[in-house]
């Protein structure tokens, strides 16, 4: 990490837990176990790096570079790991009373799995997919379960 750089905190414990399958209740009109995904955060200096090392000429800075990043990062990882999702992290900052607020931010990831079906479980326990999908994006940052909104 370069001096100014964001990084993500780790995630919550419960974020570390494999969830239940999505399921949607019709009596409640609402999902009863909410779509998650195991995805690798990726965030604009992460994004902006991998453009400028694997893809020199696609590099290109700011919003632009998320952009080029949703088609680029794909030959470079398992072809099982070609979707992006917007993930909703908890942010934890301090307010200048010294008191702890947690945000909810929303980031750009790379999803390895998902709980909306279990055949799609699967790949959440497969280590050398995981680790192939972090050398391809040139991260360590380790994938967790999150709430996402799609891109």
């Amino acid at each position: 990490m370069e001096s100014g750089e964001l990084e993500l905190p780790p995630p919550p414990p419960s974020y570390l837990t494999r969830p239940e399958k999505y399921c949607y209740d019709e009596a409640l009109g609402r999902p009863r176990v909410w779509g998650r995904v195991f995805a690798i955060p990726v965030l604009s200096h992460h994004i902006e790096r991998f453009l400028k090392e694997k893809c020199p000429q696609y590099y290109c800075t700011g919003p632009q570079a998320g952009v080029v990043f949703r088609d680029a990062f794909r030959p470079f990882v398992p072809p099982e790991v070609k979707r992006l999702a917007f993930l909703v992290v908890p942010f934890p900052f301090k307010r200048p009373n010294k008191k702890v607020k947690v945000d909810l931010v929303t980031v750009l990831g790379v999803v390895i799995a998902t709980n909306l079906t279990d055949e799609d479980m699967v790949n959440a326990d497969n280590q050398d997919l995981i680790k192939k999908a972090q050398e391809g994006l040139g991260v360590t940052t380790p994938p967790a379960w999150y709430f996402f909104e799609n891109p």
